[in-house]
């Protein structure tokens, strides 16, 4: 169940037209403190006229309203025997809220009360795109880098933010309130951030990076959607997560990189050196399930199966990205294309399945171009490689 499913049982019980079957269902939801917290909020406002800089709606008023012109429709369709559309009255009344909900509600919080970062990333439309780096400020304002390799240095002593130790930006912040800020690096680009607290992290081709501009409480924690390399710096009174769409990974302090790309079946987690446990929805339906890993481990967790593997293995082979080198060893030449369309943010197809299936191993060096990095693999690999304008295929 997601989030339009809570505002519509939410709208259905506050108005009283929820069966049993949505009652129950809704207080499933409201186990997530995160949904119970809104709920508590929705019942208090529901009954006053909600003012915000967005709309104003006075939720029992719209509802008659609503109710009241789908009744003269049907009055007026009733000689051409209509079918009775209590169901959807219901369907639409509860539409027309969701949409008045999730457009003031939710904003309104946000404006308010400090959101979880998980909440702030769930509202953000922010895309990945084509184009240059992107950093974010608070969701509202926005700065173009474009380098390929971007570097944004924060220091909460002066709060100040220096890209390519260039550009000076100055960000007010509050003490006690969280500000996220958001790093979008496109296909074919990278990224290095400093943080507040003097972590450092890399981030890789096609991904988006939510955190703290500085860190305020007693937690830090960033969400990841791409790849990323962490060296974090280590404090044990402020724990350390990266938060993605499928798991979180705790730690102190540690050297560790995290894939999460959208478009892969797998989140993978590769530790270097320290200790990171990673949380995860396992089989149980009542608690996530954990999993702490020792340096030199990869931990691939699939969120369709709900299954976690780890396994021993050479971290050079998923780090050296940062270094601007692509280690791979037994690996399809699939997955090696999808690394390299990501960092060259080129179109790359193999013809032959049988091809793509099979294991390669080497080393290429990212620096080159991708000419060169392609006519490496060919060379390799008794491959053939055809350029059509700015697309590349691969064949036998």
């Amino acid at each position: 169940m997601n989030k339009n499913t809570f505002f519509e049982l939410t709208t259905k019980v506050l108005a009283n037209e929820a069966n049993e079957q949505e009652k129950i269902l809704l207080n499933e939801m409201l186990k997530d403190k995160k949904y119970q917290k809104l709920f508590d909020w929705l019942e208090a406002e529901w009954e006053k006229e909600l003012s915000t800089d967005i709309v104003k709606f006075n939720y029992s008023r719209g509802l008659a309203k609503l109710r009241a012109k789908i009744a003269e429709s049907e009055k007026q369709n009733s000689e051409t025997k209509v079918i009775p559309i209590s169901s959807r009255i219901l369907r639409a009344a509860a539409a027309i809220i969701v949409i008045l909900l999730t457009s003031s509600v939710v904003l309104y919080q946000l404006k308010n009360d400090n959101p979880s970062i998980t909440e702030f990333a769930e509202n953000t439309t922010e895309e990945i795109s084509s184009g240059e780096t992107r950093l974010i400020l608070n969701g509202e304002e926005e700065i173009e880098i474009s380098s390929k390799n971007a570097e944004i240095n924060y220091s909460e002593e002066t709060g100040t933010i220096v890209v390519d130790n260039q550009k000076k930006i100055r960000q007010d912040l509050k003490q006690n309130e969280i500000t996220y800020n958001t790093v979008i690096v496109p296909y074919g680009k990278r990224s290095k951030i400093t943080l507040a607290d003097n972590s450092i992290i890399w981030l890789n081709s096609g991904s988006k990076f939510i955190y703290p501009a500085h860190f305020p409480g007693k937690k830090r924690e960033v969400f990841l959607e791409g790849e990323a390399f962490f060296e974090v710096q280590h404090d044990e009174s402020k724990p350390f997560t990266v938060i993605t769409n499928s798991i979180e990974v705790k730690v102190l302090g540690t050297v560790f990189n995290v894939t999460a790309y959208n478009d892969d079946v797998y989140t993978n987690t590769v530790l270097e050196s320290g200790s990171v446990e990673i949380d995860y929805p396992g089989k149980s339906k009542f608690k996530t399930s954990k999993l702490k890993i020792t340096p030199g481990t990869s931990a691939i967790y699939y969120p369709e199966e709900k299954i976690i593997q780890k396994k021993q293995v050479d971290t050079r082979y998923f780090t050296s990205w940062r270094e601007g080198i692509l280690l791979y060893q037994h690996q399809t030449l699939n997955d090696i294309v999808k690394k390299l369309s990501r960092y060259y943010n080129t179109e790359i197809s193999i013809t032959d399945p049988k091809l793509a299936n099979t294991s390669f191993s080497g080393k290429l060096d990212l620096k080159a171009d991708i000419n060169e990095v392609l006519e490496t693999i060919a060379f390799a690999s008794e491959i053939n490689i055809e350029r059509k304008n700015n697309q590349y295929e691969i064949k036998n």
